[in-house]
């Protein structure tokens, strides 16, 4: 039987290596959330979303008819402290090697989209924001 992977929950998974990240802390699925005066949403955090990818490629070998290669696309953004820019920068190549090193059960493999953390800008409060744009290879 074919398994198609939660491609956000294998990001985070990865993620969550690090030391200083954790889902539901600071580690979120889904889009960028505005900074939760109560602590829901922490100013430095990150986001993981899937935002789509090329047609699956079924395989014709006759080995199992619902098979198929998937080349899912991940976008992880991280978001520093307000003026707290260096912080921020490191976080995102922190969560860019983790992610270009990883191996995680049931994927072949995660590839960068890109060279390195892409700077997109700062907010109106001084948070600075970064994205990391990951393909996630499976067979599903």
């Amino acid at each position: 039987m074919s398994t198609i992977y939660d491609i956000e929950s294998v990001v985070i998974s990865v993620l969550e290596t690090l030391p200083d990240l954790a889902e539901g802390t600071n580690l979120f699925e889904g889009p960028v959330r505005p900074i939760s005066e109560q602590g829901v949403v922490p100013a430095t955090a990150v986001f993981v979303i899937a935002s789509g990818g090329p047609d699956p490629i079924h395989y014709q070998d006759g080995s199992d008819a619902t098979a198929s290669y998937r080349e899912a696309r991940v976008q992880v953004f991280v978001r520093s402290k307000p003026k707290a820019y260096g912080t921020g920068k490191s976080l995102s190549r922190r969560a860019y090697k983790q992610l270009e090193k990883a191996q995680p059960t049931g994927v072949i493999g995660i590839r960068a989209a890109q060279a390195a953390p892409i700077y997109v800008g700062q907010e109106e409060d001084g948070s600075d924001i970064w994205s990391l744009n990951f393909v996630v290879h499976q067979r599903s």
